[in-house]
C-alpha cells in the first residue's frame, strides 16, 4: 500500500510508476487500485483503454489470474518503462490510498 494521499483541491493528478517484469502473459499480472473510503472498498485504477497503461484485459481465460473484464499488466517488459494515468478525476477526495495488487494463475 501507498500513504494516503489528499486530493481535495482541484488540479492535475497524475499517478506513475516505472516497471520492468517477466509474467506469464495473460495468466499472471498486476493492476493497481485505489480507494477513497479509506480501504472499505478498492476499485481498479484506469482500463486497458488508457493509453500507456494496462497492457491486457481478460476476456476470455477463466484461470487468469484476474477475473473476466479485469484489466492488468502482463507478458515480458525486458527494460525499465514508466507508466503514467492521469487521476485527475480523484479531485475532490481527501483521503485516497493507492496498492498494487500482483496475483498468479489459478492452475498452479
Amino acid at each position: 500500500y501507498l500513504r494516503n494521499f489528499d486530493f481535495s483541491s482541484p488540479g492535475i493528478w497524475e499517478f506513475s510508476f516505472w516497471a520492468k517484469y517477466k509474467l506469464q502473459g495473460g495468466l499472471d499480472g498486476l493492476n493497481i487500485q485505489y480507494s477513497a473510503d479509506r480501504g472499505q472498498s478498492w476499485k481498479q485504477l484506469g482500463s486497458d483503454r488508457d493509453e500507456d497503461w494496462y497492457n491486457y484485459a481478460n476476456s476470455s481465460e477463466p484461470a487468469a489470474a484476474f477475473p473476466l473484464g479485469t484489466a492488468y499488466f502482463s507478458g515480458t517488459k525486458n527494460t525499465f518503462e514508466k507508466f503514467s494515468l492521469n487521476i485527475s478525476g480523484l479531485a475532490g477526495n481527501a483521503d485516497v490510498a493507492f496498492r498494487f495488487v500482483f496475483r498468479s494463475e489459478t492452475t498452479g
